[in-house]
């Protein structure tokens, strides 16, 4: 009987151990693909661009209201000029879900940024539409694709390789956070630098997350709560009519709660 037990036992260590070691090899071959079809994002999006002819001439366009426009960079960025020279078409005619390319420099962060019909469907799929645990990097779904929303909100996976968003998890970070002090964004609209200002543990239930703002003091009343939760100080404070990307990944502490990256895009009246 003793024999028979120990068989038994020794049989479900062996399927335990055969179990765990596919799960694992399955595991890194996901994470390999997954890194790969990323880096064929970038070299598609990196390849020159085919040169389109220009009218020679260009009428006057008339005079504008005084409006909201971004701040001009008053520094020359290399990032911004090697993501000018980028080319999201070409990552359209792959997947037309692609709406942009985001970039924090030196932190891995450097990905196709897409947009589903839902919030689901890129969880566990990459930007060339294949299923894996890695996912995208992908805007919500209910946010402008133009970026012209007071809170722009944009999702990522929290990899153990550090892939994906696991980056904004070292903001907690001074000597990391004071190296890398923006985040890029390429649209169809040209490219965005935001500074970062904030980062902290949200409640997907607060107000971290909300889409609607209509007035002056529910933006106030926004970024007063994102600056007293950080436990980060970068001396910035953003203004009711800058722009705000919130970039969001997991935590470690639940459902419930997600590690959010705050920055701005300074706005001015032209």
């Amino acid at each position: 009987m003793k024999r028979s037990v120990r068989t038994l036992l020794t049989l479900v260590l062996a399927l335990v151990f055969l179990f765990s070691t596919l799960q694992y090899l399955q595991s890194r071959r996901e994470k390999a693909l997954g890194s790969s079809t990323y880096e064929e994002a970038l070299a598609i999006a990196s390849a020159p661009k085919q040169t389109v002819s220009q009218p020679s001439s260009v009428a006057e366009a008339p005079a504008e209201e005084p409006r909201w426009v971004v701040a001009p960079v008053e520094a020359e960025d290399p990032h911004i000029k090697a993501l000018e020279s980028m080319d999201l078409a070409a990552l359209r005619e792959v997947n037309p879900d692609v709406v942009g390319w985001i970039l924090i420099p030196d932190t891995g962060i450097n990905y196709p940024l897409m947009q589903g019909q839902d919030n689901d469907y890129y969880l566990n799929r990459t930007w060339d539409r294949q299923s894996n645990a890695m996912g995208s990097i992908f805007l919500e779904h209910l946010s402008s694709a133009d970026l012209t929303d007071f809170n722009t909100i944009v999702y990522g996976h929290n990899m153990n390789d550090g892939s994906m968003f696991a980056g904004i998890r070292e903001y907690r970070n001074r000597e990391f956070r004071e190296a890398h002090p923006y985040v890029y964004i390429l649209s169809d609209y040209g490219v965005y630098r935001y500074e970062i200002f904030a980062a902290y543990m949200a409640n997907v239930k607060s107000n971290t997350y909300g889409l609607s703002f209509p007035s002056e003091t529910s933006r106030r009343s926004f970024l007063d709560k994102a600056l007293q939760d950080s436990v980060i100080d970068t001396n910035l404070e953003p203004e009711t009519t800058d722009r705000i990307l919130t970039l969001s990944t997991c935590s470690g502490a639940g459902y419930s709660h997600r590690w959010v990256l705050q920055a701005r895009l300074k706005m001015v009246l032209q």
